[in-house]
């Protein structure tokens, strides 16, 4: 429903369904580059996830957010909502 969203959908079937922008990458690249994509992906929110127990634990252990944040390079509002 939201009128970019519709805009964009339609510019990027426009896109794909070009003979001279299909020609730029096979099916198996395009596969291989959304994999790695997700992979990368999944690899950053997976140390953000192990940053935070670490927050936690730290925070547990009664460190201040300021040396929580030193020792992490979180942000003084994410160790907070821990």
């Amino acid at each position: 429903g939201d009128e970019f969203m519709e805009s964009f959908e339609k510019e990027v079937t426009k896109l794909n369904d070009d003979e001279a922008f299909q020609s730029f990458m096979t099916i198996e690249e395009d596969r291989k580059m959304m994999f790695n994509t997700e992979k990368a992906l999944a690899y950053e929110e997976g140390k953000t996830r192990k940053m935070e127990e670490i927050a936690k634990k730290l925070k547990e252990m009664g460190l201040s957010i300021e040396e929580i944040k030193k020792a992490t390079g979180m942000e003084e509002n994410q160790i907070a909502k821990l």
